[in-house]
């Protein structure tokens, strides 16, 4: 999953993981992984208690984006656009691997 064999199983990980592939942006890590966290949390409830099916696991990271950019209203203002910016980039890069896996999928029934 996103080109690497290194995803982080605890939050010490995930910090790592942040550092090494989003050099910089060490102020924002902590909000990144708590949306992720909640998205997640969010669909596991949805889908254990709710009897909602989860029809795509992209799902988690557009709603983790939507959480990025909802608590970005609470920051200065050049950070609260570097917290959209890197939202919509996640959520462009997440476009893009669903696409991408939608045609693997294709092509593979076929």
């Amino acid at each position: 999953m996103f080109g690497t064999a290194l995803c982080p199983d605890n939050s010490w990980q995930a910090y790592s993981w942040c550092y090494t592939f989003f050099p910089g942006g060490e102020k924002f890590y902590t909000a990144g992984i708590a949306a992720m966290c909640w998205a997640i949390w969010s669909y596991r409830n949805r889908v254990t208690f709710g009897f909602k099916p989860l029809t795509n696991p992209f799902e988690c990271i557009f709603s983790a984006c939507a959480l990025i950019c909802y608590w970005a209203g609470m920051m200065k203002q050049e950070d609260a656009v570097a917290m959209r910016d890197g939202a919509k980039m996640l959520k462009e890069n997440a476009s893009m691997m669903m696409r991408i896996c939608a045609s693997n999928h294709e092509e593979a029934s076929r």
